[in-house]
């Protein structure tokens, strides 16, 4: 019969608080990787229930900012494109990076809405990342992505005053900002799709 003063006996169950810590740590890195997977899925190509943008008319004036299209960014293969190139189009701009969940939970949708617009001369997607170009590359290639991507500095998204990603505004064939989003967001839907062609379709 064990004695009374026995610690093992009178404690079975005794754990040391490093295992604890070791423990917790180990369950708050399982939950937030399942939590990676619900969002973004598997290989992050999977698309997640996103709110629709609030849209105004495209006839309507906005008491935005009108771009000055100076300055340039840089494709993956490192050949620069001025940003004055841009006008007379409308843009769809979108500030994002690789390492942003809620970025990567809506690039299924921009992916769409790319191959929506590949025909349209009068519509330009502009994604734009601070990121180095081969990091991008990689995580574009895996996931078979072939939106158009450019590298920018922190005076672009200083002239946006862009503080969090995503970022996305839409820039009218003046180069007035008529629409701006912070947060993830669907981007491929019919009423999305007709506001950037009404835009298109409008001289001022």
């Amino acid at each position: 019969m064990p004695r009374k003063n026995d610690s093992a006996a009178e404690k079975p169950f005794a754990v040391s608080t490093l295992t604890i810590t070791a423990i917790t740590l180990a369950c708050l890195v399982i939950g937030a990787y399942a939590l990676y997977k619900i969002v973004v899925g598997k290989d992050g190509s999977e698309s997640v229930p996103l709110p629709a943008p609030p849209l105004p008319s495209a006839s309507k004036t906005t008491d935005l900012d009108t771009f000055d299209y100076n300055g340039a960014v840089t494709d993956l293969d490192g050949t620069e494109k001025a940003l004055s190139t841009l006008k007379g189009k409308v843009v769809f701009l979108n500030f994002w990076a690789s390492w942003c969940p809620p970025c990567i939970a809506e690039l299924p949708d921009i992916q769409r809405l790319h191959r929506m617009t590949a025909d349209s001369d009068g519509i330009v997607l502009l994604l734009v990342t601070t990121e180095d170009a081969e990091s991008v590359r990689t995580f574009m290639a895996r996931r078979d992505y072939d939106f158009p991507v450019y590298i920018a500095r922190n005076p672009l998204l200083d002239a946006f005053r862009v503080k969090a990603y995503p970022a996305t505004f839409v820039l009218d064939r003046k180069g007035g900002i008529r629409f701006k989003h912070m947060g993830a967001a669907k981007w491929d839907t019919p009423a999305f799709l007709d506001y950037l062609r009404d835009l298109a379709g409008n001289p001022s």
